[in-house]
């Protein structure tokens, strides 16, 4: 027990880069985290909230005033050239430049120029709008919206209170606006393809009785669309491209053009130009008959389909309802994402159609008959397609786990279910499925709907867990019983760790991420947290994770941060921050923190999901921020399937970068030694935070790890660090990580008095040694018996 380590750093991530001062409160930021704290007394505070609440009524008279304006800008011009106008401007152009972190182009203004002119009864179609009515028309567009994420955030004035779970309540209602008005898309475009294939081919035959299409015919003809619109930008691209080139010949040319005196000679002479005139030909060729926004009726595109998906101008009469024309009031465009006008169909803005694909769906089948969609398409179909899918990426994330789906127990005679649970090493997941919906209602900020939605979707989950929790740790050998009638039995004693886990079918965004402020609709936390995730995020982190150990401390991570000053809507902010820096920081780090927001993070994400797509031109795979031999390191410990492996591995991933690089190089170290004398060697390194230990050996043969020995020095010193278990990595001859092997030591009580006089000896003989070859010590240096305290308050009290 030659070479010891006692050095555990601390984890730093928080490194100040700019702090912002805007009276009230201060933005600081912290990488691509941000950070608000305010700067007001209670004083100042409350009469800052009086102030915005007198200029209320006014700042609602100028968004309607500028919804007058637009609705006689519609009215006066061709509303078709206004809405090109706003597509132009607010669509985003090229995924390859697109970062979420700083995308400004909002999908919202799209939709809401298109709701405003579906609603107006009268149009200016012969006079095309100037330039300077192109720009206020978008401008006005985008103030609208602003004006109102504003107007509704400032409703906190109007219902001010000193009581946290008033000024809680509205927090939830302006996020949930918030989310209505801004955030649009839940998932990447292929993953969102896949869910609705599978949720509504098996209703191929309903929909071909009912509206004369099958299934195929109505994706092909929806993805047809999408195409007709690409292949017409593409077109219009490409002659961009030839005018271009004209246009580069012509800067060459014409300042060497001496002799000609009028600008129509000089175009005249320049169209004839030999290279000019094929660039103009190709051009020609290439340019699309009809507006790339008008889709013609075709094989693939039928035209009872596009009669199904469109709606005519003046009809948005939900609209109109509210406050006339409001960006929170319902739209007919959602479920009718195309225009007809004089039997001609347009489809200006295709994600309005490929995100609204489920609800437009399930419209088509709850209006034709309720009882087919309540039997076979929700409980039948949606229900069991998301605790299959579910079961599939659990699997991918715990390849040799033993996982059991839909399995009944009983209680005093009453008979439950849980969904999903997966028997993993020492760790065993409870998860429950919930496939409901956040109703219209819910997203636009009703607080009654929130807490009827959250009941259904969260409580009713943690509570499903909770009790199939209690029912296993509270009974010897728990029995449950499968589908096909086999009998299956849980013993607690055999995990370590129990997680509680909500898959969700709809994006719940802050209602998952932040539950801590779910308690005031009556989600009361047990003794820990549960983890409530959409699907298609599990199914990414499922394609992410390289071991099951980095999943599992991302969700002890994820759940520590709950009760924390953390807030993003998103879980795959997390998992990204997760993956680059840790999800992990010291407490005093938060003080002082009023809220907390890791944001951006998913740019790398993006990138690799959209370079998978075939969108952009290439993109990395996000990975663990950790080194190449730790990785292996870690792998080496997975594949060995010994009982605590996952336990090994994840409390080696739980330490700080200097942790894992002190190991890597006395690993180096100790080796190299080897190949110098011949003799075993290890090092230690205490970690009191995670009340463990750990010895890395490098034995010169079997013999070295046969004996008692090893375990003995590892019991004593668990009683002499005060840690409750210890954790040797072995090596024969080299570091050979096929041919690593682990053993794992716990504290016995019954055992406790033996282990003591072993560490006295083992101290003394420490320091025996120490003194063969010094003098003395001095009383504020290390003691010599490996304790990691002052010899002045170790060995040296007793002399």
């Amino acid at each position: 027990m030659e070479k010891k380590k006692n050095i555990h750093k601390k984890k730093k991530v928080m490194v100040k880069c700019e702090s912002y001062n805007f009276g009230p409160f201060t933005i600081e930021r912290i990488g691509r985290n941000t950070i608000y704290k305010s700067n007001l007394s209670k004083k100042e505070h409350i009469e800052n909230i009086q102030r915005i609440k007198d200029n209320r009524p006014k700042h609602k008279k100028e968004i309607d005033d500028k919804i007058t304006r637009l609705i006689e800008i519609i009215e006066t011009y061709d509303p078709f050239l206004l809405m090109q106008k706003i597509v132009s401007d607010y669509k985003i152009s090229n995924l390859e430049d697109y970062k979420e972190s700083e995308e400004k182009r909002l999908e919202v203004f799209i939709e809401y120029a298109q709701s405003l002119i579906v609603s107006c009864k009268k149009y200016g179609w012969d006079q095309s709008p100037s330039d300077e009515i192109f720009e206020e028309f978008s401008k006005l567009i985008k103030e609208v919206v602003f004006d109102t994420v504003w107007y509704f955030g400032s409703e906190f004035a109007d219902n001010y209170s000193d009581d946290p779970d008033t000024k809680k309540k509205e927090e939830i209602r302006f996020k949930s606006i918030m989310r209505f008005l801004i955030q649009r898309g839940d998932s990447f475009e292929s993953h969102d393809e896949e869910m609705i294939n599978d949720l509504f081919v098996k209703h191929s035959n309903f929909f071909e009785t009912h509206f004369k299409l099958t299934y195929h015919q109505i994706i092909k003809g929806i993805y047809s669309i999408k195409q007709s619109i690409n292949d017409n930008l593409n077109a219009q691209l490409q002659v961009m491209i030839e005018l271009k080139k004209s246009h580069k010949i012509f800067c060459d040319w014409a300042p060497k053009q001496k002799e000609i005196n009028t600008i129509e000679e000089l175009k005249e002479t320049f169209n004839k130009l030999p290279e000019v005139k094929k660039n103009h030909e190709r051009a020609a060729k290439l340019q699309p008959k009809e507006n790339y926004m008008i889709i013609n009726p075709s094989n693939k595109i039928p035209e009872n389909l596009l009669d199904l998906f469109s709606t005519e101008l003046g009809n948005n009469e939900m609209f109109l309802q509210f406050n006339k024309c409001w960006v929170i009031n319902d739209s007919i465009i959602n479920e009718k994402p195309l225009i007809k006008h004089q039997n001609k169909y347009y489809c200006f803005f295709y994600p309005i159609l490929g995100r609204n694909i489920r609800q437009i769906l399930e419209s088509m089948i709850k209006e034709k008959d309720e009882e087919y969609f309540a039997e076979y398409y929700l409980k039948r179909g949606r229900d069991s397609y998301l605790e299959n899918k579910a079961t599939m990426y659990f699997q991918d994330i715990f390849p040799n786990a033993k996982i059991f789906q839909n399995l009944k127990y009983r209680i005093n005679k009453e008979e439950f279910e849980t969904d999903i649970i997966v028997e993993f090493d020492r760790n065993l997941l409870i998860i429950e499925a919930k496939a409901n919906a956040l109703k219209l209602s819910s997203r636009r900020g009703s607080l009654v709907a929130i807490k009827t939605d959250s009941k259904k979707i969260l409580k009713k989950a943690y509570e499903q867990a909770i009790r199939t929790r209690n029912y296993i740790q509270n009974t010897e050998n728990a029995k449950f019983t499968s589908k096909d009638g086999r009998e299956i039995t849980i013993d607690s004693n055999n995990f370590e760790n129990i997680y509680l886990v909500n898959v969700t079918l709809d994006k719940l965004d802050f209602l998952a991420t932040e539950l801590d402020d779910m308690k005031i609709f009556g989600l009361n936390k047990s003794d820990n947290w549960f983890w409530s995730v959409y699907l298609n995020d599990l199914r990414i982190i499922s394609e992410l994770v390289e071991f099951p150990s980095e999943f599992l401390l991302y969700l002890d991570r994820r759940l520590q941060v709950i009760e924390h000053q953390f807030h993003s809507s998103d879980e795959l902010d997390y998992f990204m921050f997760f993956l680059e820096q840790g999800l992990y920081f010291e407490s005093e780090d938060l003080l002082g923190i009023n809220k907390f927001v890791p944001y951006g993070y998913t740019d790398k994400l993006d990138r690799y999901y959209f370079f998978k797509e075939g969108s952009v031109s290439s993109g990395d795979k996000p990975i663990l921020n950790i080194s190449e031999d730790y990785r292996d390191l870690i792998l080496a410990i997975e594949s060995t399937g010994k009982e605590y492996f996952s336990t090994v591995s994840t409390l080696l991933l739980n330490l700080s970068e200097e942790g894992r690089i002190d190991i890597l190089e006395n690993l180096n170290k100790i080796s190299e030694q080897l190949k110098l004398d011949n003799q075993s060697h290890n090092f230690t390194l205490p970690i009191s935070e995670l009340n463990i230990g750990f010895t890395f050996c490098i034995g010169y043969s079997e013999d070295y790890f046969t004996n008692d020995k090893l375990e003995k020095y590892c019991r004593t010193k668990m009683e002499q660090l005060k840690v409750d278990s210890w954790v040797v990595i072995k090596f024969i001859k080299e570091i050979n990580l096929k041919e690593l092997d682990f053993d794992i030591y716990f504290s016995v009580d019954s055992n406790k008095k033996i282990v003591a006089e072993d560490l006295e000896k083992f101290k003394m003989n420490k320091i025996d040694k120490y003194f063969s070859k010094h003098n003395k010590i001095g009383r504020n240096e290390p003691c010599p018996c490996g304790s990691g305290k002052k010899y002045k308050k170790c060995c040296g009290k007793l002399i």
